[in-house]
């Protein structure tokens, strides 16, 4: 056991021994003595490093996103590669804009394998709703990362964008 030993009230030294033994030990100091109970520190909270793992699961996970006069959901995936490519394929479509060209159709393949046939301007809008989505997500993220303490449930959805 640990044992607290005082004289006059303050603590004059910490030791630790048998129950037996600490009255004889408490004596010899000509103190008295008290059992300390110990309490384990309190378990560290959230690091801003499992606030930005869950940012990146996330916006690898995606979103479903409702374009503006499209039937279905279109289900974004961004991964790395997937931000690239549509980045690749807004600027295709931009360029048909420019041109005047709004008719094209491209065919985009989403994260539920899924083929969309989508005008310039619906590629194009598809990215901004994406791009918006991941910005909120990030936001989402500082604000987590600012809270002092960061919150113990921060992987729950209700800290994050839909």
């Amino acid at each position: 056991m640990k044992y607290d030993i005082s004289q006059g009230g303050v603590v004059v030294n910490t030791i630790v021994s048998d129950p037996a033994n600490i009255a004889a030990l408490a004596a010899v100091i000509g103190g008295t003595y008290a059992e300390v109970i110990d309490t384990p520190p309190p378990a560290p909270g959230p690091t801003t490093d499992e606030v930005n793992a869950e940012r990146t699961r996330r916006i690898e996970a995606g979103t479903d996103i409702s374009l503006p006069g499209y039937a279905v959901p279109v289900a974004l995936q961004g991964r790395e590669k997937d931000q690239i490519s549509l980045l690749g394929l807004k600027d295709v479509a931009k360029d048909r804009i420019d041109a005047a060209d709004t008719t094209t159709i491209t065919k985009f393949r989403d994260r539920k394998n899924e083929d969309h046939l989508l005008t310039p301007p619906q590629m194009v809008t598809l990215w901004r709703l994406g791009a918006a989505w991941m910005g909120a997500v990030h936001e989402a993220s500082v604000a987590l990362k600012d809270a002092n303490p960061i919150p113990a449930d921060y992987a729950n959805n209700e800290h994050w964008p839909a």
